[in-house]
């Protein structure tokens, strides 16, 4: 192979290392987690097209292969513990693939791994490294640039007008955590004694926009990060630098920072702290907060998973099936709690939960590995090894800061790759450990072309079925939602069954989103019974396929559980398959209240009304403070007859904030306490009745319940309401009022 050939080989391995870097800006707005999802699909097709070219490359001239150390063999020891406690995990598919919110799992272990073995060949000069550095930093502004944007609340942006920023990452936080690297990335050009005026100047504009945009995140756990950072890269400056001037301007940097950030932590309970939502939050980092109490809930169920399966964990993507098992109540209040929880929200727990103590241990083995080559920079290197140096120890520790309150996804590993590149080529170079091939070291031509030409072939099929399938997936599934906001019924079907034939990732999620749309068609009643049930089958079955995909997983059971508590409206046999699907999701998450209400649910649809007030009470003491449990038990109490304990935990359910908001409901409550005599309470719900559906007949009933409690005045013009909505009730209403009328003074 000819040097020229070799020449547009490297050009192209280097051009798409570099290219790399801009993918945290791509996001595509018509998919589900429309930030994380395209990033990851175009880093695939990315890295596998650089990989054919770089092993062509690689085999042509030894100069690009990657030299071994000790950091080296770290890094391959934790890409082989991730695959070994894949296969040993609980849910080997989940831990493959990851899931559509995160697009995590081996599959982007594995590019990550192959991006930083190619980086750590191809990239032997520090020109080359800056070079990928000020790129990083380019696109972190253009980030954070957005993130302006959507602060500004400007028409072109997604996630525009809300009170924290998240710029094209997705998240304040993963956004926080993404910029921190390139802040400090580009602390390190400002500071850097050769620097060029254009480009400190230019990096202190970025410095500046990430500094503000980290601020408007409100993350805390990522501000405390940066202050430390600051302080601690300050520190480290001025024990690094021999002038004075230097010296006095850096500790007149530091000082302000420390100052400003105690003084507001100590008047944090003051007025104007307290009157500011920024600032409130900010310095609220008191363990009763309830961020903080919900993270300290969830730690303790990773330790409680942890200590289940302590070698090898879980597998990794599959804390959401440990978090089941171990589910504490009181994460659920209501409808729309958060209780779904994928991560730790610890970086060590999440290794831990995951990979047990063999995964925690290799990561500790890395994490020592890097601290050891800081150690010999430190120790070895010249004095711009040692500056680069402590960037690189400031950045490993901003990063654990960060996330010990949270995860990663595609733009911080990222980072974290980009990192321990830096690591390995300034531990290898400025400690003589990497040594240079003056001329390249050819290899036996024939085998290459057959290489190339083999190796984008494959590429070729992996993008159809690691960009293209999944894309499809997600696009379409995309479509099925927006046809349903346009109530076209067919279309969504064809949607849903085009989404789904392939069965590609995340139909996994596309399917649960189907049979969520079978609850709302079955629960509104307004297509013929044969759509109805025909929609019912379609959820049934692709349902069932999630459970023979991931067994192990309570989600999927419940869905179908819920479906098929729809299809026993229809037919009987229902009811029983519904039972068994809702009684295994209990299995695998034993703790979770809408399990049983589900259940509870399925008993009364079989007129078993005794065992759904047990299965009712059963979820009201998982957590007492969950109203919803209450109403449950009361409308069970009613159809056993037992009003007087139906109206007692009626109003144990209003105590704790229930607001009865369904027509049904409250007309329900109404029958209650009509049955005890409780006329106050009935001329209650029927004002909530009639607030909710204002028809004629509704008000009339009011203006009966209300006479009843002697509210003659409000009787009479709920009356007149009557008669005002429809003039059909005006005869009525008329002898009514003159009934009531004379009782007005006596009330």
């Amino acid at each position: 192979m000819s040097r020229k050939i070799v020449q547009n080989y490297y050009k192209i391995v280097y051009f798409c290392l570099l290219l790399a870097v801009f993918l945290p800006l791509i996001f595509y707005r018509n998919t589900f987690s429309p930030f994380h999802f395209t990033k990851n699909l175009l880093f695939r097709v990315l890295v596998e097209t650089l990989f054919v070219f770089w092993l062509v490359l690689a085999w042509a001239d030894k100069r690009y292969r990657p030299r071994l150390n000790l950091l080296f063999w770290l890094v391959n020891a934790w890409f082989l513990s991730y695959l070994i406690t894949s296969v040993l995990g609980v849910d080997w598919s989940r831990s493959f693939w990851g899931t559509l919110e995160r697009m995590g799992g081996f599959i982007l272990q594995l590019h990550l791994w192959l991006y930083l073995i190619i980086l750590i060949s191809v990239f032997k000069t520090k020109e080359q490294w800056f070079s990928l550095l000020r790129l990083s930093i380019v696109a972190s502004f253009l980030c954070s640039l957005y993130a302006l944007a959507q602060k500004a609340n400007l028409g072109f942006v997604l996630g525009g007008g809300r009170e924290r920023v998240f710029g094209t990452v997705g998240n304040p936080a993963l956004f926080a955590g993404y910029t921190l690297f390139n802040f400090f990335w580009a602390l390190y050009f400002i500071l850097k004694r050769d620097a060029r005026d254009k480009w400190r100047k230019f990096f202190v504009g970025v410095a500046v926009l990430q500094f503000v945009t980290i601020l408007l995140t409100a993350v805390r756990g990522a501000i405390i990060a940066l202050l430390f950072g600051l302080v601690l890269l300050g520190i480290l400056y001025i024990f690094l630098q021999r002038g004075k001037k230097t010296k006095i301007v850096i500790l007149g940097a530091i000082a302000p920072i420390v100052i400003l950030s105690s003084a507001l932590y100590l008047a944090r309970g003051s007025d104007a702290v307290r009157g500011n939502e920024f600032l409130r939050r900010v310095t609220d980092i008191s363990l009763q907060t309830e961020t903080i109490q919900t993270r300290l809930t969830t730690w303790h169920i990773a330790l409680k998973a942890a200590a289940s399966r302590p070698v090898f964990g879980w597998g990794p993507e599959n804390f959401s099936v440990a978090f089941a098992q171990y589910f504490d109540p009181v994460f659920f209040k209501s409808f729309g709690s958060e209780t779904f929880w994928d991560r730790a929200h610890n970086v060590f727990l999440d290794i831990l939960t995951a990979q047990g103590i063999f995964g925690l241990a290799v990561y500790f083995c890395l994490l020592g590995g890097v601290f050891f080559s800081l150690y010999k920079i430190f120790r070895e290197g010249d004095d711009e090894a040692r500056w680069l140096g402590a960037v690189l120890l400031v950045i490993l520790l901003v990063y654990h800061i960060h996330t010990f309150f949270i995860f990663d996804v595609f733009s911080t590993d990222l980072m974290l790759i980009i990192f321990l590149g830096m690591v390995y080529f300034i531990y290898a170079k400025f400690t003589g450990r990497e040594p240079e091939t003056k001329e390249p070291e050819m290899s036996p031509p024939k085998p290459r072309k057959f290489v190339l030409v083999g190796g984008l072939f494959i590429v070729f099929i992996l993008f159809f079925v690691l960009a293209v399938a999944p894309f499809k997936t997600n696009y379409l599934g995309t479509r099925a939602v927006v046809a349903d906001w346009q109530h076209q019924h067919e279309q969504v079907i064809g949607y849903y069954q085009r989404s789904l034939e392939s069965g590609a990732f995340p139909a996994y999620e596309i399917r649960h989103k189907l049979a969520g749309y079978a609850f709302s068609v079955a629960s509104a009643q307004k297509l013929s019974q044969g759509e109805i049930i025909k929609t019912l089958d379609l959820a049934i079955s692709e349902t069932q396929k999630n459970i023979d995909q991931h067994p192990k997983d309570y989600l999927p059971y419940l869905y179908l559980g819920r479906v098929l508590n729809y299809k026993a409206r229809y037919n009987n046999q229902a009811v029983l398959q519904a039972r068994d699907n809702l009684q295994k999701a209990l299995a695998l998450n034993p703790a979770y209240p809408r399990i049983y209400y589900e259940l509870g649910q399925n008993y009364i649809l079989q007129g078993d009304y005794q065992n759904a007030l047990k299965i009712f009470q059963e979820a009201l003491n998982l957590n007492q403070k969950v109203a919803i449990s209450y109403w449950y038990v009361a409308a069970t109490y009613a159809r056993l007859g037992d009003y007087q304990q139906a109206a007692k935990y009626v109003l144990l359910a209003q105590e704790r904030g229930y607001e009865f908001n369904q027509k049904e409901e409250a007309t329900q409550a109404v029958v209650i306490f009509n049955e005890i005599k409780e006329t106050a309470k009935v001329a209650e719900f029927s004002q909530k009745v009639a607030t909710l559906d204002p028809t004629a007949q509704n008000y009339a009933s009011l203006a009966v319940a209300l006479k009843q409690n002697g509210q003659y005045q409000e009787a009479i013009l709920a009356a007149q309401k009557a008669a005002e909505i429809d003039p059909g009730f005006a005869r009525e209403a008329q002898i009514f009022i003159s009934q009531t009328k004379p009782l007005v003074g006596s009330q």
